[in-house]
């Protein structure tokens, strides 16, 4: 009778580092689970940013960064053209460098807004010295 109990308490051990490796394999695969969903999400969001700063003209992607040029031949000529000059001060090299005269730079601006009918919001794109720095979404076209 005392090999029967003993027999009852090994098996009762092994069960129960069985069920505590079942339970540890459980948590890895849940946790390994939630990491890849997690490198997941942050891919969609980056992707996600990342069109943020493209718009499409027909089948034609127009991305920041892109000359007058390329947005003309893609998107075809603006509704409406806006162009001036601004003067930015050029930052001192350090905090440490003696203090200085300011020294301005002239930097070309112009706007375009596009028209793309009745069904798609018009967009404003923002130039910088003739590169596409910044798109805005405006009310629907007409």
């Amino acid at each position: 009778m005392p090999k029967a109990s003993q027999d009852f308490a090994v098996s009762g051990c092994g069960g129960s580092r069985k069920r505590q490796d079942q339970t540890a394999r459980g948590e890895l695969r849940r946790r390994l689970l939630l990491k890849g969903i997690f490198a997941l999400m942050v891919g969609v969001l980056c992707l996600r940013a990342e069109l943020a700063y493209a718009l499409r003209c027909g089948n034609r992607l127009v991305v920041m960064g892109a000359s007058t040029a390329e947005v003309v031949a893609k998107c075809g000529e603006p509704v409406a053209r806006d162009q001036w000059v601004e003067y930015r001060t050029i930052p001192p090299p350090s905090s440490f460098a003696p203090p200085r005269e300011q020294v301005y730079l002239p930097v070309t601006i112009e706007e375009w807004v596009y028209n793309f009918g009745a069904h798609r919001f018009m967009q404003k794109f923002h130039f910088e010295e003739g590169r596409l720095s910044d798109i805005q979404s405006l009310g629907y076209g007409e």
